[in-house]
């Protein structure tokens, strides 16, 4: 799919081909650069970020942003789940990261609005819905999405507003944690 990839034996690559498969298409270049430097791995996690043309308080901060192999996870996830007739992400999207509390945020694949960072809210956009009627858009691309990333104000975070006692150094970013299985994997031996 995908010249910048190669033949390269290296896992990242092999990581990277199997997403574009996975797909149907190559990677928007925000996304790529993003995998590629592995960026996921070095934001400062949870952030907040400006959210354009909308004042929603259920949107502003991230807490996780995942890697190629997470998002292949994700995507294998949920087209099992279609069999059901159900789904968790938009057709024509890429997980790239979540807020903790069960909303994601998706990377658009579709020619319309190539590369840009959707948010899928759950009361106003069905996953079902091929048009993405009520998707919001919050960015171009990933880099413009992640330059405005911001430190949490506190209103989400209660170690930040002092409400609880750990100190914030204690709060790593999201990879930093020891890799597990996603939940789906757990009866898989």
């Amino acid at each position: 799919m995908n010249e910048r990839v190669g033949d390269s034996p290296d896992p990242d690559n092999q990581a990277l081909k199997s997403l574009e498969k996975v797909v149907g298409t190559s990677l928007p270049d925000g996304l790529f650069e993003f995998y590629r430097t592995r960026l996921f791995e070095v934001v400062p996690l949870p952030s907040d970020f400006h959210v354009p043309d909308h004042s929603s308080p259920w949107i502003e901060s991230v807490s996780e942003l995942y890697g190629p192999e997470e998002a292949i996870d994700f995507l294998e996830c949920d087209l099992r789940s279609m069999e059901c007739g159900t789904r968790v992400f938009p057709p024509h999207t890429i997980p790239l990261g979540g807020d903790g509390n069960g909303e994601y945020f998706v990377v658009s694949t579709r020619k319309s609005d190539f590369g840009a960072v959707l948010f899928p809210f759950h009361e106003v956009c069905d996953p079902m819905d091929e048009t993405l009627s009520g998707i919001i858009r919050l960015a171009p691309d990933v880099p413009t999405w992640i330059a405005g990333f911001q430190e949490p104000s506190g209103r989400h975070f209660p170690e930040k507003s002092g409400e609880m006692k750990a100190p914030v150094s204690e709060f790593q970013p999201a990879r930093a944690k020891k890799k597990q299985r996603p939940w789906w994997n757990i009866w898989r031996s």
